[in-house]
């Protein structure tokens, strides 16, 4: 009897100072418990590892809870709208890029970027021009000098960022006296079939499957689509330093709903200072070939309203 009453002491007093119960222990820094990270594209891409990594580390840094949640309806709008109609709680954040501007400025998507709260920018990621390997040039001068012989045709995706490089490119290659006509094809998946299927003449890809398929020797890159090399292949030269005034890296960006109180925006922007300056998120994302690249609430609204007016040059002079 007198072993039981000590059992029972002993127990109440663990559960007193929180031993026995997990959730006096998960103190978080976070405003809330829980937050979900809405993604509007498939798990396995870009963005959804940008999203995930992330996820992990606020988990590590804060202890809250981080869901992410791949919400792909409707081209990804009906995740942005989910974000923008949220309670600015913080419990409901999205990660994407600049298609966000493209839906918008095509009338696809609602929301705006400036109909959002921006929280920060995570990290880089870049895109190339690709051919095949038997092609007989290996920079964009030899493209548009070739595709002044025959009309060339590149591969894009129709209402996304690639339509825009595409289109960018074959600007370029007019002004240059040659041919390069941009068709729709699809996922990157499907570019690739078609160009070394010899469909199309060239496509975009991001750098990580660009630097597989180099491997392979299946193809070779002729400019990277950003203003800066990429330091994981800084020996790829960039479009602009060929000629080609193109800068569309994909920056990944938090966002939030628009109605996010400033005591809160100002809290999770001293949270996000941390942890997005995490190693483990650098490694992680080294591992899909970006480049960590933060910017706080201030920098990341400058950076996405800049991002977002040269979107929108590139669409009007597109149509």
């Amino acid at each position: 009897m007198k072993v039981n009453i000590i059992l029972i002491a002993t127990i109440a007093l663990l559960l007193i100072t929180g031993f026995l119960w997990p959730e006096t222990q998960n103190d978080s820094l976070y405003p809330v418990p829980k937050v979900k990270i809405y993604v509007p594209s498939k798990p396995g891409g870009t963005t959804d590892a940008t999203a995930r990594a992330f996820a992990r580390s606020l988990e590590r840094s804060t202890g809250v809870k981080a869901v992410v949640v791949n919400q792909t309806a409707g081209g990804g709008t009906v995740a942005v709208s989910t974000v923008a109609d949220a309670q600015g709680d913080g419990a409901t954040l999205l990660v994407f890029h600049a298609m966000l501007h493209v839906s918008h400025g095509t009338g696809r998507g609602k929301v705006a970027a400036s109909d959002l709260t921006a929280l920060a920018t995570i990290s880089r990621a870049t895109d190339v021009y690709v051919v095949r390997a038997d092609e007989p040039f290996d920079s964009l001068d030899g493209l548009f000098s070739h595709s002044q012989k025959r009309e060339l045709v590149i591969a894009s995706q129709m209402g996304g960022t690639t339509q825009l490089k595409a289109s960018a490119l074959a600007a370029a290659a007019e002004s240059e006296g040659g041919q390069l006509r941009p068709v729709a094809i699809g996922s990157m998946a499907k570019r690739l079939t078609g160009l070394l299927g010899k469909q199309v003449d060239v496509s975009i890809v991001d750098l990580k499957t660009a630097r597989q398929y180099l491997d392979a020797k299946s193809i070779k890159p002729l400019a990277v689509i950003s203003g800066i090399r990429d330091p994981f292949e800084p020996d790829w030269p960039t479009a602009k330093e060929q000629g080609v005034d193109i800068d569309l890296a994909q920056v990944s960006e938090v966002y939030a709903p628009k109605n996010m109180p400033v005591e809160i925006r100002e809290q999770l922007d001293s949270i996000f200072s941390a942890v997005l300056q995490d190693p483990k998120l650098f490694r992680e994302l080294a591992r899909v070939k970006q480049s960590p690249e933060y910017r706080g609430s201030a920098d990341a609204s400058d950076f996405i309203e800049d991002e977002d007016a040269r979107i929108q040059s590139m669409l009007k002079a597109s149509l």
